[in-house]
């Protein structure tokens, strides 16, 4: 049950980190106002993608890796 939490709140996201913001506050559901649900979003998003709000995501991911395995050492 939590991996399936897990995974819906990833999927939701996911428009975000491309910079797709139809519904920019989000919702829970999966099914979304207009007839739009996560898979149709993410669809958009993949449509027309903003490459500043990829390059800030990829660059917090790889930020995020990188802090994780220096503490470690």
């Amino acid at each position: 049950m939590l991996a399936a939490i897990g995974l819906i709140l990833i999927l939701k996201q996911i428009p975000h980190a491309i910079g797709y913001d139809f519904d920019y506050e989000g919702d829970f559901a999966f099914a979304e106002d207009q007839e739009h649900n996560t898979f149709t979003d993410i669809v958009f998003a993949m449509l027309e993608p903003n490459f500043l709000a990829i390059a800030i995501c990829l660059i917090s991911l790889i930020l995020m890796v990188v802090w994780d395995n220096k503490i470690q050492v």
